[in-house]
């Protein structure tokens, strides 16, 4: 449950429909969510848009659009950046702010969709996100290895790795000195 409410969270983050004079909301379209970068763990759930600005499209045939709000990563990746509530704020709350500004005819030079170039900011912004993606990457991986594993499961692996390194050398690089 907490995951499916997570992916919510991330899809409609900051996004708001605005109200005319007598209360009643505008009607849902596909700035009202944001799509994705593809992947292909997603199942083209990165088209959250077009399926906003269209809910009867079956989903084989959702489309995307490049002017669309849309995340800078994949799925998985801005749900690492979600269970870090600072690293979320730093990525998301400038493209959201840019969102609001667009809609008030204010210049904001902050990337929200895929036809925008990354502002100086957005460069730095996704600088710091690589950098926490690849320490994510690396406690997980040390928490796997060397926490969750027997020393028979290590070994297992050890052999198939230098089985791998074998491989590799007798043909990839048995090729190359031949060549």
């Amino acid at each position: 449950m907490f995951w499916l409410e997570a992916v919510n969270y991330l899809e409609h983050y900051g996004l708001r429909r605005l109200k005319d004079k007598d209360g009643v909301y505008e009607s849902i379209k596909y700035q009202h969510s944001w799509s994705a970068v593809s992947s292909p763990v997603s199942f083209r759930i990165q088209r959250h848009s077009d399926h906003h600005a269209h809910s009867f499209r079956p989903y084989q045939i959702l489309r995307r659009f490049d002017k669309t709000p849309t995340h800078p990563y994949e799925y998985i990746l801005m749900l690492w950046l979600m269970v870090c509530p600072p690293m979320w704020f730093l990525v998301m709350d400038p493209r959201v702010d840019s969102i609001n500004d667009a809609k008030n005819q204010k210049k904001n030079p902050n990337q929200w969709n895929r036809a925008m170039k990354m502002s100086e900011q957005d460069k730095q912004n996704h600088k710091i996100a690589m950098i926490y993606f690849a320490f994510v990457s690396i406690v997980f991986t040390y928490i796997t290895f060397f926490l969750l594993w027997s020393n028979e499961d290590k070994e297992m692996v050890k052999t198939m790795v230098q089985q791998g390194v074998n491989i590799f050398n007798e043909t990839i690089i048995g090729k190359v000195i031949e060549f």
